[in-house]
């Protein structure tokens, strides 16, 4: 009633001096803290290893699917994709004529009962497995785009792995041939040697090969096939 106002302000008055300065030691401090974090050191190549490196990336792969898939984005030249192609063309060759050969020699012609299959259970298990991963894998393979060359890629990596395929069943069969034949050797050191191949064919040594031919040949086709289908998806 005096004159003056009842309301008061809704603001607050600071003074001048209490305003935070910012605190210019801790900032130097970060500063220097950064600055102390060691930088990695670039590392650096002698002449001979990036030659070495650089024949890599080009090197011609018969064999090798899991380089192939390595040096994906390195783009393979058209040499090699003729390579590629008729190597993969003999390896398929092998592959459909081995197991042509084990479902025609199945059949059997018995008398008094006609033709048998001596196809058994474990047979057509290993035979379908081999088809329907074999299927998937190359199947996968195809929808896979890798840079503008991805079907010469494709290609190699293909005929990689079935060429390893058959490189690998090589090297099985030699293994297997020459264990049986110690094992024979070493039972029977009087048999001779025409003997030796009758026991392998038929009998007990012949079924223990089989059996084992199926698993190492499983674990070959998976380890082929491994990389088909690995990529960059299109």
């Amino acid at each position: 009633m005096n004159g003056e106002t009842t309301y008061k302000p809704n603001y607050t008055v600071v003074d001048d001096g209490q305003i935070a300065k910012p605190n210019i030691e801790t900032e130097t401090n970060n500063q220097t803290k950064k600055a102390a974090v060691p930088l990695k050191s670039k590392i650096e190549f002698a002449p001979s290893e990036i030659e070495l490196i650089s024949s890599k990336r080009h090197k011609l792969r018969l064999f090798d699917p899991k380089g192939i898939y390595t040096f994906r984005h390195i783009e393979v030249s058209y040499y090699q994709s003729f390579l590629h192609v008729l190597s993969m063309c003999i390896s398929l060759f092998l592959i459909v004529s081995f197991y042509r050969a084990i479902i025609t020699g199945s059949h059997q012609f018995v008398s008094g009962m006609g033709d048998v299959n001596s196809l058994n259970t474990l047979d057509m298990l290993f035979i379908g497995f081999i088809a329907l991963y074999g299927f998937i894998k190359v199947k996968r393979a195809i929808f896979i785009r890798v840079a503008k060359f991805h079907i010469r890629y494709k290609l190699a990596l293909l005929a990689n792995a079935f060429n390893l395929i058959i490189l690998n069943h090589v090297k099985l069969l030699i293994i297997l041939l020459a264990f049986s034949l110690l094992m024979i050797l070493g039972n029977y050191p009087e048999k001779l040697f025409k003997m030796n191949f009758d026991l392998i064919e038929s009998g007990v040594m012949s079924d223990t090969q089989f059996i084992l031919m199926c698993f190492f040949s499983n674990m070959i086709v998976i380890q082929a096939l491994k990389y088909c289908g690995k990529g960059e998806v299109e």
